[in-house]
């Protein structure tokens, strides 16, 4: 999985101005193609609102994974 991440606080504007950047990226042909050569997957451009909750999702089901096989940092 790849993010974008922007500072804490960053106004919505810009936000949504990065997203939609990103996302016009994402439908570049050439920049498809790149991906697909380095297996990088299917880019999905996901709005940040459901990127928060695949990290919130994905940290809970990792973290009882992780505590499940006892593993400690050492």
């Amino acid at each position: 999985m790849f993010a974008t991440w922007a500072p804490a606080k960053t106004p919505a504007a810009i936000l949504a101005r990065l997203h939609g950047d990103v996302v016009k990226t994402l439908q570049l042909p050439e920049f498809r193609g790149r991906l697909e050569r380095e297996g990088a997957g299917e880019p999905v451009g996901n709005a940040p609102q459901q990127m928060a909750a695949t990290i919130r999702s994905d940290m809970e089901r990792l973290g009882k994974l992780v505590k499940a096989a006892g593993i400690q940092l050492q």
